[in-house]
């Protein structure tokens, strides 16, 4: 069995404390400035960001004008104890996204993606589990280096509402860019010159494994196996990055489960199968400590899906007995 540290429960009653707060502003956290401009004062609120942006509200005393740049330094109030919270919470070893993966969660969020139904998968989703579970995996560590380090993966409704996504991206690092490839007519991965950061995007499957265009946001999305059963059942979480970014990942055991069937559709000597099994096998001991009902009971429904679904996860987990 796999050694897990527990997460004290004073630091996970300040995560779930933090989690509370954040987002409960209704306007966004902005600095607010005034200057006379043809001989009036004005008032404007500047929005933080990879690109700042300066929004004019009104003149200085003028009734509604003031309200919200006093609501905008409230959030900003707020956003600051928020951040304090999280570097506490980081420096005491609870895990977050690094900070070009953060603003990126950040700007996706800001955009109202998660709110639309996009979903946070991959090895950067497993990095939030911790916080959630109450326990350090330490796999999080050995997958410092992993090439998965350097992609985002989101998984996207067919139908998802939004304005393009390299412009959302852009506001995180503007030098993200689409890569096209020679087939493509939309744009899936994007990449930073910057940090070198891909962003994938995916979705469930359908008829046709074609990419699927997802017009609202300019791009498309390759359908993946399973994908369905992920993210159906997905999950807010608090990200540890600023003053925290709530965001939307599958449900633990779900993660899980998924990781024993996608490890078996991989080569045998594949490095991600490794991974995916290791993976798998840290969420569902710590889960079998924290939810045992809730981690087996997944497993049995996930086998009860058919021949098929209980034929992989069986040989999946024969890997922990060796």
């Amino acid at each position: 069995m796999t050694s897990m540290k527990s997460i004290p429960l004073n630091l996970l009653t300040l995560y779930a404390d933090l989690t509370q707060r954040v987002g409960i502003d209704t306007v966004p956290a902005a600095s607010i400035s005034r200057r006379t401009v043809g001989g009036q004062r004005r008032i404007y609120a500047t929005f933080p960001g990879a690109v700042r942006r300066q929004v004019y509200l009104g003149t200085e005393g003028d009734e509604l004008a003031e309200a919200k740049a006093a609501a905008h330094r409230r959030a900003a109030d707020d956003a600051r104890a928020n951040r304090k919270t999280v570097t506490t919470l980081k420096r005491a070893g609870l895990s977050g996204p690094n900070a070009a993966t953060g603003r990126v969660l950040a700007a996706i969020a800001d955009a109202g993606l998660f709110d639309a139904g996009m979903v946070v998968i991959g090895t950067v989703a497993f990095q939030l589990y911790p916080n959630v579970i109450g326990f350090h995996l330490s796999s999080s560590a050995l997958l410092t280096q992993d090439i998965d380090q350097s992609v985002l993966r989101f998984a996207a409704p067919r139908a998802v509402d939004g304005e393009p996504l390299e412009e959302i991206l852009k506001r995180a690092d503007p030098s993200f860019t689409a890569l096209m490839s020679r087939d493509d007519k939309l744009p899936k991965k994007f990449r930073s010159t910057e940090t070198k950061l891909e962003v994938d995007v995916v979705t469930t499957p359908g008829r046709s494994a074609q990419p699927v265009p997802l017009k609202a946001l300019q791009c498309s999305a390759e359908p993946l196996p399973y994908m369905d059963y992920l993210i159906s059942e997905a999950i807010s979480v608090v990200a540890l990055h600023g003053p925290g970014v709530h965001v939307q990942v599958p449900s633990p055991e779900r993660f899980a489960v998924h990781k024993l069937i996608v490890s078996q559709l991989r080569p045998g000597r594949s490095p991600k199968r490794f991974k995916d099994l290791q993976q798998a096998r840290e969420l569902i001991e710590a889960m079998r400590v924290a939810e045992p009902d809730v981690i087996d009971g997944e497993i049995e429904a996930a086998r009860a899906r058919g021949t098929k679904w209980r034929k992989v996860i069986d040989v999946a987990m024969g890997y922990f007995a060796r």
